[in-house]
């Protein structure tokens, strides 16, 4: 009788608004063939579990997942489409180059973020270049001096390591010099790291590249420490500053000891 009544409760409920926030591909902007996606036929990806490791376009991820009975869903429920591995990708072997960047406030996990990228990228995708740029969007300015071709050595044990390797700044933002600087080195994939100005950034070089007609996908992971990413319940840092103020700091050690950190070496001011 229980599960009749849970039954009649739910189909009682009226259904509400849903709408999908979409995210642009460059299908919407440019006719692009695709290919079988890499992943599966890789080394790399022994670890993944028997099953599909694909994910459908339409599987979506609810942007409140909690409930109340006498709030089921917001009336006007917002969806995101779920992040993971496509069956097809737009990129053939080979075509992709991509580039790492992290930018605004250094934090822990941002060394994690970086080595993971890059092993995806070049074990899982069989990307061959993988740039990786210094002091945040400054260092398009000038990047014979600041871009750095990553390799496996480049990023082994980098996770124990405070801060980020790749340095980081704020502001410097140059969206023109940006877009030149990826055409000139035939950068297609552009991965940033950052909060929510870097973010607004990120959308000006999609924006630009797009305007250009170029094939460049640009994706964003969310950092922040002052939790004001949208749609992040629990983001890149602002965990570790919460626990801060609860007096409850957590210390991670390496096997050679406790590395001090010091923020200054990992943060550059804008270059003039």
């Amino acid at each position: 009788m229980r599960c009749v009544a849970l039954v009649a409760t739910a189909a009682a409920l009226s259904a509400p608004n849903i709408r999908v926030a979409e995210v642009p591909k460059l299908a919407d902007r440019l006719k692009v063939e695709t290919v079988a996606s890499p992943i599966g036929h890789t080394e790399a990806i022994h670890f993944v579990p028997s099953g599909d490791i694909f994910v459908d376009d339409d599987a979506l991820i609810a942007s409140q997942v909690t409930a109340t009975r006498s709030r089921m869903i917001a009336e006007d429920a917002t969806f995101f489409h779920r992040a993971g591995p496509r069956r097809e990708v737009v990129f053939a072997e080979g075509e992709a180059r991509a580039c790492i960047v992290t930018c605004g406030g250094v934090c822990p996990g941002l060394n994690t973020v970086v080595r993971e990228l890059y092993l995806c990228l070049a074990k899982q995708y069989g990307v061959k270049t993988v740039y990786g740029v210094q002091n945040g969007y400054s260092g398009f300015k000038n990047w014979g001096r600041d871009a750095v071709k990553m390799d496996s050595r480049f990023v082994y044990e980098i996770q124990r390591k405070g801060g980020t390797v790749l340095r980081s700044s704020r502001g410097g933002h140059d969206t023109s010099k940006i877009c030149d600087s990826l055409e000139e080195n035939g950068v297609n994939m552009l991965f940033v790291i950052g909060g929510d100005g870097t973010m607004k950034g990120a959308c000006k070089i999609d924006a630009e590249m797009s305007k250009r007609g170029k094939k460049c996908v640009v994706c964003c992971v969310p950092k922040t420490i002052d939790n004001d990413v949208r749609g992040a319940a629990s983001p890149l840092n602002f965990k570790l500053r919460r626990r801060r103020r609860c007096g409850r700091q957590r210390v991670y050690a390496s096997r050679a000891g406790v590395e001090r950190l010091d923020t200054a070496q990992n943060r550059q001011r804008d270059h003039p």
